[in-house]
């Protein structure tokens, strides 16, 4: 398995562009659809079986982008995307997009959020999180608000695991996405 790793931290957003967790949005775009910005650190690998995979905490939250498949975003901003753009959009919180057909892939989007931890649990949880092995991680200034981007592959099937802890609240949000060949 030929893979490629490049890891870069832009810096670019000090302030994370805080929301109620409520207020995620989840959409799946077009392989095309590149305008995502707020970038602050991002993963780019590629893989043999699968080709250029992008993963990037954002201010707002995350993207996955599969080229030549999807870009995939969870963010607690409104994207002004047109209809030509995307596959799927929705304001559900509770996403769960069940073994969708992407072309030669299937793909599988879960998401959800915790009960209302106290704020001991919170910490515990958060510190969990920060241990993660092979995780992108950021924690955003002024906050003790995280968000963990992690990826696990192989030659057929794409993990990301995914956490954005919401401090004000005492919640946090889990996605996880699974993409393998069909």
């Amino acid at each position: 398995m030929s893979t490629k790793n490049t890891i870069e931290n832009t810096s670019l957003v000090s302030e994370h562009l805080y929301s109620n967790p409520k207020n995620l949005i989840y959409y799946l775009f077009k392989p095309q659809f590149a305008d995502i910005k707020a970038i602050i650190i991002k993963k780019y690998i590629v893989l043999s079986s699968f080709g250029a995979i992008e993963i990037a905490i954002i201010g707002a939250s995350h993207y996955f982008k599969l080229e030549n498949y999807f870009t995939e975003l969870l963010s607690c901003l409104p994207e002004k995307a047109s209809s030509k753009e995307l596959f799927m959009q929705t304001n559900s919180f509770e996403a769960m997009i069940n073994s969708s057909k992407l072309n030669d892939l299937n793909y599988k989007f879960s998401t959800k959020q915790t009960e209302y931890l106290s704020a001991v649990q919170f910490n515990e949880a958060e510190l969990q999180i920060s241990a993660q092995k092979n995780t992108l991680i950021h924690a955003f200034k002024g906050q003790s608000a995280i968000t963990a981007l992690q990826l696990a592959h192989n030659n057929t099937e794409i993990i990301l695991k995914t956490w954005h802890t919401y401090p004000d609240f005492l919640r946090i949000v889990y996605s996880e996405t699974k993409v393998n060949k069909v």
